[in-house]
């Protein structure tokens, strides 16, 4: 089964087939569902359990940090040839650490002592035995006891370590599961329902395509007055000069109390979010296949489902805060509907997240059939690869949210414009 069968199974393959789940059919044609007409576009769209792991997730990287320090100490120490104190305080200090700084407390709880007795405090650990038993200058003293030790807090640590990385990866992979389970049941209820209102919008207003609406809303103002608004202007709070604050405050001026108006000033309050207008500019406007969400950009693949980091391009920045594209309008956003192009970018995202799942698969057996090995020589391959299957798991979480991210943000753009096209319809 290949990493896109899932997907191609339910949605249909972007590539072979022509996108058709939101392509504005003929008018007058009926639609045969039963999905309500209420919205339901806020149901189930944002990643609610995936953040939730974010701690965890930084805990892990913490203890994989702290673990690559004791080997290279531990490969320090080897290296010279003799141990001090100080070598030691600094081991114990790393392996305290991994070992979350327990202190070994009596074994059950005791009554407050009495008036005249002491206290007995918690004895802290000694991986590295008696401190007193080392030199203060490197020295051959207590040695080889020493490296045994480190061998053997290395060993537990790594060991202890892998556990988490399988736990862990096998934890955020149910999540996953469930998570993307709840989202294919929206977006068929969210694509069924789209395509009703657009051919009910469309039957309307006896027109073929969402660009080209047969409306006026008074004698100058009409439908491709709506179209041609740039959608800079729905963030007036972003623009710098007088000239464009001018023209958003007389475009709002224009379509003041009526239902268009309403329209504009819910789209603006979704702009605002500077992910979101990132994001919209992006995937409408720009590469149907990126994602933008975080530090990182990613290319997914279309053939194979694959994000792949993408490296800027500074010649181009769409989506920049302090650029905008000639088409960056509202009618294009309404032109990107008419297309299905909402279908594909679904579909890239889906292949993309079930790729993503196959990698913490991958990842979780190959960590799982790595060994703590007895040869020195073995050890930082071993830690190697078990960071590397570690930061795969990481990676694909972060790809998993951005995704849903990207998902989100559109549906929280259509679903003002599926009210939009309800209201208008009444």
């Amino acid at each position: 089964m290949g990493l896109n069968d899932e997907v191609d199974n339910e949605f249909g393959n972007p590539d072979g087939q022509k996108p058709a789940v939101l392509d504005t059919p003929p008018r007058g044609r009926e639609a045969s569902n039963d999905v309500p007409d209420e919205t339901i576009f806020t149901k189930g769209i944002q990643a609610r359990r995936l953040p939730e792991l974010d701690a965890e997730f930084v805990i892990q990287k913490s203890r994989e940090d702290r673990l690559v320090e004791l080997a290279d100490k531990s490969a320090e120490i080897e290296e010279s040839g003799g141990i001090s104190r100080a070598d030691v305080i600094a081991v114990e200090s790393i392996i305290e650490d991994l070992e979350g700084n327990e202190t070994e407390a009596p074994p059950e709880p005791k009554q407050p002592p009495e008036e005249g007795e002491e206290s007995t405090p918690p004895v802290r650990r000694q991986p590295m035995g008696n401190p007193n038993l080392y030199t203060e200058e490197k020295s051959k003293t207590e040695y080889k006891p020493a490296l045994t030790l480190m061998r053997s807090n290395y060993e537990k640590a790594y060991t202890d370590l892998k556990a988490t990385v399988l736990e862990l990866g096998n934890k955020l992979l149910e999540v996953a599961d469930q998570e993307i389970q709840e989202k294919r049941l929206a977006y068929t209820d969210i694509a069924i329902q789209f395509n009703k209102n657009i051919i009910r919008f469309l039957n309307e207003y006896e027109s073929d395509d969402l660009e080209h609406v047969k409306c006026s809303f008074s004698r100058q103002l009409k439908w491709s007055d709506l179209m041609s608004v740039g959608l800079y202007l729905l963030r007036p709070h972003l623009i710098d000069y007088e000239e464009g604050r001018k023209r958003a405050e007389v475009m709002r001026g224009e379509f003041e109390g009526t239902k268009t108006g309403e329209f504009i000033e819910n789209l603006s309050k979704v702009f605002r979010s500077d992910s979101l207008n990132s994001t919209i500019h992006t995937l409408v406007f720009g590469d149907i296949h990126r994602v933008t969400g975080g530090p990182k950009a990613y290319e997914i693949d279309p053939a194979t489902g694959e994000p792949k980091v993408w490296k800027y391009d500074n010649s181009s920045c769409i989506g920049n805060e302090g650029q905008y594209s000639n088409s960056s309008t509202i009618g294009g956003i309404f032109g990107f509907i008419g297309t299905g192009r909402l279908s594909v970018a679904i579909q890239s995202r889906i292949a993309a997240y079930d790729y993503c799942k196959q990698v913490i698969r991958d990842s979780i057996e190959k960590a799982n059939s790595l060994e703590t090995q007895k040869d020195n020589s073995t050890l930082k391959d071993n830690l190697d690869a078990l960071l590397e299957c570690s930061g795969k798991i990481n990676e694909a979480k972060f790809i998993m949210t951005a995704l849903l991210a990207d998902i989100g943000a559109v549906f929280t753009v259509y679903e003002v414009i599926n009210n939009y096209m309800l209201d208008m319809c009444e």
